[in-house]
C-alpha cells in the first residue's frame, strides 16, 4: 500500500489507490525532475537589463533589484512572501545602467548596490536603513561593460573590476564605499567582458578577461593583489557572458563561455589550463549557474531574449548536461538570476525582461507532488502544482507495460496554481502518474 517506485524503465513514480471496504490507502508521490512553476510577472521600469537578489530590508526574505536600462531607475521589489513581489522604492541614478552588482562595499553586513553605466562609470549607493539606498560615490574614469566585484589583494574588502574596452581596470575600495582606478591590466584587443575566480589553484583570485579582437587572457595574481598576464586561452572566440563554477566535481573552477546560439563548458586541469568539455546547442542571452535540482552539482540556465524563455540544463555531476525544461517568460529575458524567493529551500528563478518592462519568477517544484486524498465513498481528488511545461495524470488498474496507462477523462481545474480533479473510484487497486 502507498508509494512505491516499479523497475520499469521510463516509467515516473506511480501512487497506488487501495480500497478496502471504506478505507481508501493513498499517497503522496514526487518526482525527481525539476518542474517550475507558470512565471508571474512583475511591473518594474522602462527596459530592465539586470537583475539582482539580496535581503534587502532583513526580514528573512529574498528582495529584488533590478537595473531599468531605459530610464535612469533601479527598482526595489521586496517580498511579500510565498514569491511575490511589491515595488518598494525606486532609485534615481545619473546615467542610464547597464550592469548591476550587489555587495557589500563598507562590511557593514548590509548589500549594497554598484550600478555601471555605459560610457559613464559607476554609482555606488550604500543600503543604511530597509528599502532605502543612499548615493555614496561615482566612478567617472572607466567605461564599463563587463563588470564584477573580488577580493584580489586578500584584505578583506571588495575590488571593483571592469573590462572597458581599453584594459581590465581594477579599482580598489577605500573602505567608505569610495573606489579609485589603481590597475589597467592589459588583456588583449577591446576587453569587453570579465569573470573573476582561483583559476590556478594558490588561493588567490585571478581573472579572466574576454576580447572582442583577440582570444580571452588569463591574468593570474601574485597572492597580494598583484596580476600578471599570464597568456592567451586559444580556441574561444568573442565570449558573450564568462562563468566560473566546478562542474565535475574535481575541486577545480571550470571555466564556462555563453554565446548567442551555444554553452561551452571548459574543464580546469589546475593549472589554469583548460579543455573543451561540451557544447550546448542553447540560445544564450544571459547564463546563471546554480544547482536547480539540489544534488550539489552546478546547472546551468540560460534566457533567450528573442525566443522568450529560460533553459535549463542539469548537471549529471560529472560535467555532462541535458536540456530538461524551456520556460516561458515575458518579452525578451536578458538577465537570469536564481535564489529561493518563497523558502522551501530550492531555487527559483527570476529574468529581466527587457521589452514588457518586467520581472518574471518562476517558482521550483524540484520534487513535483502529486497528493490524492479520498472524497466521498467512491472518488478521489487528485491535486499537483500548476507547471511549466504542464504535466497530466494518467491513470492505470495494472502495470502489465506503458500502454496500460490512459489519460484521465475530466480536465482539471485550477485556481492559477494548481491543478485538481475528482475522478470516480472502484473497489480494488488502481495506479497514478504524471506525465509531461
Amino acid at each position: 500500500m502507498g508509494c512505491f517506485k516499479p523497475s520499469l524503465s521510463g516509467i515516473p513514480a506511480i501512487c497506488r489507490v487501495l480500497w478496502v471496504g471504506w478505507l481508501l490507502f493513498c499517497c503522496r508521490i514526487a518526482l525527481g525532475e525539476p518542474s517550475f512553476s507558470v512565471a508571474s510577472r512583475f511591473p518594474v521600469g522602462t527596459n530592465p537589463v539586470a537583475i539582482g537578489v539580496a535581503d534587502v530590508n532583513f526580514d528573512g526574505r529574498i528582495d529584488l533589484i533590478v537595473a531599468n536600462g531605459g530610464e535612469k531607475t533601479i527598482s526595489v521589489l521586496t517580498n511579500e512572501g510565498r514569491g511575490r513581489f511589491a515595488l518598494a522604492s525606486t532609485l534615481q541614478l545619473a546615467h542610464e545602467p547597464l550592469k548591476l552588482l550587489l555587495a557589500d562595499v563598507n562590511l557593514d553586513g548590509r548589500p549594497d548596490v554598484i550600478a555601471a553605466h555605459a560610457g559613464n562609470g559607476f554609482s555606488i549607493l550604500t543600503n543604511s536603513d530597509p528599502n532605502a539606498f543612499g548615493l555614496a560615490s561615482t566612478v567617472t574614469n572607466v567605461f564599463p561593460n563587463g563588470v564584477t566585484v573580488a577580493d584580489l589583494n586578500g584584505d578583506g574588502w571588495i575590488e571593483l573590476i571592469a573590462a572597458d574596452g581599453r584594459y581590465v581596470e581594477v579599482l580598489t575600495n577605500d573602505h567608505h564605499a569610495q573606489f579609485t582606478l589603481a590597475a589597467s591590466l592589459y588583456s588583449g584587443f577591446y576587453p569587453y567582458t570579465v569573470v573573476a575566480a582561483d583559476f590556478n589553484g594558490d588561493g588567490s583570485i585571478d581573472l579572466i578577461g574576454g576580447n572582442y579582437e583577440s582570444p580571452p587572457t588569463l591574468i593570474t595574481n601574485n597572492g597580494s593583489g598583484g596580476m600578471v598576464f599570464a597568456g592567451y586561452l586559444n580556441g574561444i572566440i568573442r565570449p558573450d557572458i564568462m562563468k566560473a563554477a566546478d562542474v565535475n566535481g574535481d575541486g577545480r573552477t571550470d571555466w564556462i563561455v555563453g554565446g548567442s546560439t551555444k554553452i561551452m563548458v571548459l574543464t580546469n586541469n589546475g593549472l589554469g589550463q583548460f579543455t573543451l568539455a561540451s557544447s550546448n546547442n542553447v540560445n544564450c542571452s544571459a547564463l546563471e549557474i546554480a544547482d536547480i535540482d539540489g544534488d550539489g552539482a552546478a546547472d546551468l540556465i540560460a534566457a533567450d531574449q528573442f525566443g522568450n524563455r529560460l533553459t535549463v540544463l542539469l548537471n549529471d555531476g560529472q560535467g555532462h548536461f541535458t536540456k530538461i525544461a524551456a520556460l516561458s517568460v515575458g518579452n525578451g529575458p536578458v538577465d537570469v538570476t536564481a535564489a529561493d524567493v518563497n523558502g522551501d529551500g530550492r531555487l527559483d528563478l527570476i529574468a529581466a525582461n527587457r521589452y514588457d518592462n518586467s520581472v518574471s519568477v518562476a517558482l521550483n517544484y524540484s520534487r513535483l507532488t502529486l497528493s490524492i486524498a479520498r472524497i466521498g465513498t467512491n472518488a478521489v481528488v487528485l491535486s499537483w502544482p500548476l507547471t511549466d511545461p504542464v504535466w497530466s495524470a494518467e491513470t492505470s488498474t495494472n502495470l502489465s507495460g506503458t500502454s496500460a496507462w490512459s489519460s484521465l477523462r475530466s480536465p482539471p481545474t485550477t485556481n492559477g496554481a494548481d491543478l485538481k480533479i475528482i475522478y470516480p473510484v472502484s473497489p480494488g487497486q488502481q495506479f497514478f502518474r504524471l506525465e509531461k
